[in-house]
């Protein structure tokens, strides 16, 4: 599992880095998600795909994000399971959907996110060498 200090270690890490916060959080969550994959139902592999090409090669629009997350969110209540969090291809969705945030919607929202993001992940599993990972990946 993915515990509070290793959660703790990258956000100070990351509030003085000197780089763009959100970007820098978004890079995690996408690295993060690269162990997530065999878990990804078509939709959220498509939308993943765009996240990761936005946050980790630079290509693609927010408009794209924005989509994707539309998707993602049809996607879950189609199935009846927009707020449930009843097996590992919803929680997995819910997963990627951290990631299609082009702009973070407050001062609080990385942290916040960042946080869902790893209570997902625990659900999912033991992430934390996955996490450890991704945290060099974006310490680079």
């Amino acid at each position: 599992m993915i515990n509070d200090a290793s959660v703790r270690e990258f956000v100070q890490w990351a509030n003085q880095s000197g780089r763009p916060a959100h970007q820098t959080y978004m890079r995690l969550v996408c690295h993060c998600l690269d162990a997530v994959m065999p878990a990804l139902p078509q939709i959220a592999v498509n939308a993943y795909s765009t996240a990761r090409a936005y946050w980790l090669r630079n290509e693609g629009s927010a408009p794209d994000l924005d989509q994707a997350q539309r998707a993602c969110w049809e996607y879950l209540q189609s199935i009846g399971s927009s707020t449930k969090l009843d097996s590992p291809a919803v929680i997995s969705v819910r997963a990627v959907i951290c990631a299609l945030y082009a702009e973070p919607s407050d001062e609080d929202f990385d942290s916040d996110t960042l946080d869902w993001f790893v209570v997902l992940l625990n659900k999912l599993g033991d992430y934390s060498a996955a996490f450890a990972k991704a945290f060099e990946a974006v310490r680079g």
